[in-house]
């Protein structure tokens, strides 16, 4: 009753006129509390929760990953989807200030104040996860406007930096709280503090002046929990990648907490966790060699969360996403020969483009579009390697094909271009859709491979939901992990999440020998798909 009261009222409020109401309501004041998540475990007696011996926090085995909410024509999903997985069992949400340019983080204040306001949920049953350190979109430009620079700023890309300084972690949490309308987070974490090593590169000096860096910023967030606007803090990051320039020691940021204070709260870590990235479970990365990070961790008392469960990088250079394309067809054994004819034309199209000549008429008139614009085929062909079907289709979709219509359309006005304007939007758009049913069929067949040989090892996992996603989550729950960060953005996806909850009981029989020829099999299938991906590359380029 509660959840559909809460939902109605939420589509009663269009989200200009919801955001004057947040900005007139009063802070949530509280914050998580022992005594609260046990409330709300008990009001969920079927689902999984796991509580960890630092925070004393009772929280749901899968929690709401805030990636890609707020902002769009899909928000109001967004926050049904939130709403409902609050409100059925799932009490642990996890944002960033840099997720949707702080549209994630609204968006959760405001489902957050509604749930209150109506008596929903109460504020120390619900845990609330931010991060902080990438600096990009909006936080970028705040940055550049600043008359005075945050110190210790690090540069990645043109339009990517990285800061952990205190200074900076101050006025974010303070961004973050506004956005948030909370008076308490529960969980602050630094966001990939790693990317240091990016700019700075290891050496023995690089790797101590890091070191020093992340203690201060352990020191400025002790004083964050002595002002009581955070509980605990951690660090998200890849903690067992061994031998990587990027690697992080948790023996260490452990050593460093301690220093800091006896009683310190560094309670949480976060980390890639998904069938193709095991490491938390299976790589003996502690000081000694003896101990995996998520042993560690239940060692020390901290609060283990999972990310990525369905976004894997296959053998760390293929981003995979573990979800099957719909309407996937088997390709004719010729979509290979067609993909590289009409690529081939495309290319020899985008070098006779008259922008490419600077003393062409028409480019000195100034009056034609830059050839930028016009050589997607070369740039598809650069980057086949690495272009996984959903990755493709986000790009196609969200900028190729867009940006191709624009220009295509200034070029086919432009007398003595009309037909290079029709012929290479034949060819390129061809390319494009021929590229697509080839990768769509890919990831079908993988998809279902995994499926089968996910179900062959787990036979209970056939009770779960139809497709491979929720069976890639259920594989995690039988690690020691205390929750798995999934971006639940529709109300069937929350509904499935809650099936696996309940189906994840702490007494149910584990095959530790099944678990580990499953890895054994997935770590073979990542180098496959790395060598199809090449394959491809090859042939195309040819």
């Amino acid at each position: 009753w509660m959840y559909s009261n809460t939902l109605h009222s939420l589509r009663c409020v269009q989200r200009p006129q919801a955001r004057q109401v947040i900005q007139c309501r009063t802070v949530i004041t509280g914050k998580a509390t022992k005594e609260g998540t046990l409330r709300y475990r008990e009001a969920h007696p079927d689902l999984a929760f796991s509580t960890s011996a630092k925070t004393d926090l009772a929280i749901s085995r899968l929690g709401f990953g805030g990636y890609r909410i707020g902002g769009g024509e899909e928000e109001h999903s967004h926050r049904y989807s939130l709403v409902k997985a609050l409100c059925s069992g799932m009490n642990l949400v996890d944002s960033s200030a840099n997720y949707t340019n702080g549209a994630s983080e609204a968006l959760i204040g405001d489902v957050l104040t509604s749930l209150v306001d109506h008596g929903g949920i109460q504020r120390d049953e619900v845990v609330v996860m931010a991060k902080a350190g990438i600096v990009q979109g909006k936080i970028l430009e705040e940055v550049c406007a600043r008359t005075e620079p945050y110190p210790e700023m690090n540069s990645l890309q043109a339009d990517l930096l990285s800061c952990i300084h205190p200074s900076f972690l101050e006025d974010q949490i303070t961004d973050t709280l506004k956005r948030m309308n909370l008076e308490t987070l529960d969980f602050f974490l630094l966001h990939n503090p790693e990317h240091y090593f990016v700019t700075h590169g290891r050496s023995e000096g690089s790797v101590l002046e890091f070191y020093n860096r992340l203690r201060a910023s352990f020191s400025h967030l002790e004083k964050e929990v002595a002002r009581g606007r955070i509980q605990h803090y951690g660090v998200s990051s890849d903690f067992s990648r061994l031998n990587d320039v990027q690697s992080l020691s948790l023996t260490i940021l452990l050593h460093l907490a301690e220093t800091v204070s006896n009683s310190n709260r560094f309670s949480v870590i976060q980390f890639p966790l998904n069938i193709f990235e095991m490491g938390a479970y299976n790589v003996k990365s502690d000081a000694s060699g003896t101990k995996t990070v998520l042993e560690l961790a239940k060692e020390k008392g901290l609060v283990s969360i999972g990310n990525r469960p369905l976004n894997a990088f296959a053998d760390r250079s293929i981003l995979f996403r573990l979800a099957a394309p719909d309407h996937a067809i088997e390709p004719s054994s010729s979509v290979i020969s067609q993909v590289k004819e009409t690529l081939n034309y495309a290319i020899h199209l985008e070098k006779t483009y008259p922008g490419t000549d600077p003393n062409h008429p028409l480019t000195t008139s100034g009056h034609i579009p830059d050839p930028k614009h016009f050589s997607w085929a070369q740039i598809l062909v650069n980057n086949a390697q690495s272009l996984d079907y959903y990755k493709f289709k986000e790009i196609a979709d969200r900028q190729i094909r867009p940006e191709l219509k624009a220009n295509l359309e200034k070029v086919s006005r432009i007398a003595g271009l009309q037909d290079w304007s029709i012929n290479y939007q034949r060819g390129i758009f061809s390319a494009l859709d021929l590229w697509e049913q080839l990768l769509r069929w890919n990831r079908a067949s993988d998809i279902k491979k995994f499926e089968d040989r996910m179900i062959a090892a787990f036979p209970d996992l056939g009770t779960l939901p139809a497709g491979l996603p929720m069976k890639a989550l259920q594989v995690l729950m039988y690690t020691s992990v205390d929750s798995v960060l999934v971006g639940a953005r529709s109300e069937s996806y929350v509904d499935d999440c809650l099936r696996v909850l309940k189906h994840n009981q702490p007494t149910r029989s584990f095959d530790i020998d099944s678990f580990n020829n499953l890895q054994d099999w997935a770590k073979e299938e990542a180098k496959f798909i790395v060598s199809r991906h090449q394959d491809q590359k090859q042939e195309t380029t040819q």
